[in-house]
């Protein structure tokens, strides 16, 4: 018998937290539509995603609402810290996991798939996935991982082909204005893998940073949306272009081909 999502129940009780911050001023609420916005989104491109592949009914019945409370720790953050940086707040991922746990947002569940749903939201912005995942749980943190970095993209694309926009320090971190990629980040642009966090100096890096987000993906159809939308082009023509930026560049777009025909 196939299980049904019970999708307006998570709807439900996410919009019951989101309305709990009251008195928001003009900057938080605008940060917080963002993430409402990407929450919402997120969780629909697993569907999409979900939809290309072979999973049980039970892992199906939580894709959603994995997505929709994958960020959830998100509001909290800004308002305690003004930002949506990790790296000078706390682990949103893991402050997620601890508010739907205090929610009991997933006290309805088996303990095998609330357990799933919490390790694939705590999992979602770590550089290196453990190893030994049970394979229901790997699937939802593949998909998650998938959606956020490709919703993310969108957003990050439009912001950046609109130089005229009123900036958000929320979506480049607050780092300064870059016109060379640093050392670290040069270094890493020598392997495939995603340049570490730490490296990050200037909002160059950081465009770099989230164009290497193409070697963490997981999905063929995760590939065949970054290849139709023209993500990684659209970023890349925001950057300032050097021998090492194109070179990389062009691995990326090789890289991406290859998946998608594969």
């Amino acid at each position: 018998m196939e299980i049904q999502p019970d999708k307006s129940k998570f709807t439900s009780l996410f919009e019951s937290y989101y309305n709990s911050f009251k008195g928001l001023e003009t900057n938080q609420q605008r940060n917080f539509t963002i993430k409402k916005g990407h929450s919402l989104r997120v969780a629909q491109l697993m569907e999409t995603l979900a939809g290309k592949e072979d999973l049980n009914e039970e892992v199906k019945s939580i894709i959603y609402a994995t997505g929709l409370m994958h960020d959830i720790g998100r509001f909290s953050q800004f308002i305690k810290y003004n930002t949506f940086n990790d790296l000078v707040s706390f682990d949103h991922a893991a402050h997620s996991v601890e508010v739907v746990q205090n929610e009991g947002i997933f006290s309805d569940l088996s303990p095998e798939l609330s357990e799933a749903v919490c390790s694939a939201i705590f999992q979602h912005n770590k550089a290196i996935i453990p190893e030994g995942l049970p394979k229901n749980t790997l699937a939802l943190v593949n998909l998650l991982r998938d959606a956020d970095k490709l919703d993310i993209y969108s957003v990050l694309s439009d912001y950046y082909e609109n130089p005229g926009k009123e900036p958000n320090n929320s979506l480049t971190w607050e780092l300064p204005e870059g016109f060379k990629i640093s050392e670290g980040v040069a270094t890493a642009l020598l392997s495939t893998a995603t340049v570490p966090k730490a490296e990050l100096k200037n909002k160059l890096d950081l465009k770099v940073f989230q164009l290497s987000w193409v070697y963490d993906l997981n999905f063929k159809s995760s590939f065949r949306i970054l290849s139709e939308k023209q993500y990684i082009e659209r970023i890349y023509a925001t950057i300032p272009k050097s021998g090492k930026v194109i070179e990389y560049y062009r691995g990326l777009k090789i890289y991406i081909e290859n998946k998608v025909n594969s």
